[in-house]
């Protein structure tokens, strides 16, 4: 397990109720680096990156195929789930501005790698 999931997987995150806390901006810059990093190992861009309240989302693009991802902490706002198939998912996109794409793969965080590269590679097409 690398230092990001070691820091934040389970982590009672500060919840300041109407605005992001400093200590969840830390955690999407974490996570939006992690991505940066998966991307690395398989050959694509991190091409677009959303913080919401209690989310973040983006694209990431490889070949001229995309994935939209997101991660939402909605249910669990206090703790950084990222092993729950209900905090994250992705699909396949028309681009890096297509929120509606494909199905959504909802898996935990810790398959991200493997589920960018399968959308990426054998299953990324026009569903819509």
């Amino acid at each position: 397990m690398n230092a990001f999931f070691k820091k934040w997987n389970g982590k009672q995150l500060e919840d300041c109720g109407c605005y992001v806390s400093k200590e969840f901006a830390a955690f999407q810059t974490a996570f939006r680096n992690e991505v940066k990093r998966i991307c690395a190992e398989i050959g694509a861009e991190l091409v677009a990156f959303n913080k919401g309240h209690y989310d973040m989302s983006g694209f990431i693009c490889r070949n001229g195929h995309f994935v939209y991802f997101c991660y939402s902490n909605y249910c669990n706002r206090s703790k950084a789930d990222l092993t729950s198939r209900q905090a994250f998912y992705c699909r396949t996109a028309a681009n890096e501005k297509d929120y509606h794409g494909g199905s959504n793969n909802l898996v935990p965080f810790t398959d991200a790698k493997e589920t960018f590269d399968r959308l990426l590679n054998t299953e990324h097409r026009r569903l819509w």
